[in-house]
């Protein structure tokens, strides 16, 4: 199964209930327990697997969010790919690859989506291109590099931990926001997204 099965039978409305933001963190975070077994079952030497409650402070942590911010900009550069073959459902569907990243990367952190609210986030009336928006990928970088403990160094340097909050939640907004961009409305966004979501949760309940 992957998106191309997923039939809009209006099924995702009811995990509308309490908007469309906190909807997807309610839903990809009931898919994150069974991701961090199964990413420890099949490595379990690996320092670096992923666990809840990401510490910005820690090293090993610090390498930890960077390999998860690395799968979201490898999908964001897939959708752009995608759009410059004009090709707007894999764009759609790439996007969505990174909103369900960039989600669990943000639970893991400890974020459960109530720092978001639907209203101020999605009345966009910026009227920015697509191209504009992609800006996503330098706020997701500054966020990072405010981790810079490496393995290699002796000394431990502190976070900004004000500075990376804020560029990660800029980065969020702005993921989302590209997203409706993307898709037109924010309810698209909620619907592609619980697309994608069916399909991780059915590959999972069958060991896909």
């Amino acid at each position: 199964m992957n998106i191309s099965d997923f039939k809009d039978d209006k099924t995702f409305i009811k995990y509308m209930d309490e908007g469309i933001i906190r909807g997807m963190f309610k839903m990809q975070d009931s898919l994150v327990d069974a991701y961090v077994r199964i990413e420890g079952e099949n490595c379990p030497n690996n320092p670096y697997n992923i666990h809840r409650g990401l510490d910005i402070t820690n090293t090993n942590d610090q390498l930890i969010i960077k390999i998860l911010s690395q799968r979201v900009m490898e999908e964001l550069g897939e959708m752009k790919m995608a759009a410059a073959e004009h090709n707007q459902e894999h764009v759609k569907e790439e996007f969505e690859d990174a909103l369900i990243f960039a989600t669990e990367m943000m639970i893991l952190l400890g974020v459960d989506g109530t720092q978001y609210s639907d209203e101020e986030i999605f009345e966009d009336n910026y009227n920015m291109s697509f191209d504009q928006r992609v800006v996503v990928y330098e706020y997701l970088t500054a966020a990072t590099n405010c981790l810079k403990n490496k393995t290699w160094k002796k000394d431990h340097v502190l976070v900004d931990q004000k500075a990376f909050w804020r560029r990660i939640h800029k980065f969020y907004i702005t993921l989302l926001q590209l997203g409706e961009s993307i898709m037109g409305s924010k309810i698209d966004v909620f619907k592609y997204f619980y697309a994608k979501w069916s399909t991780n949760k059915f590959r999972q309940v069958s060991n896909y």
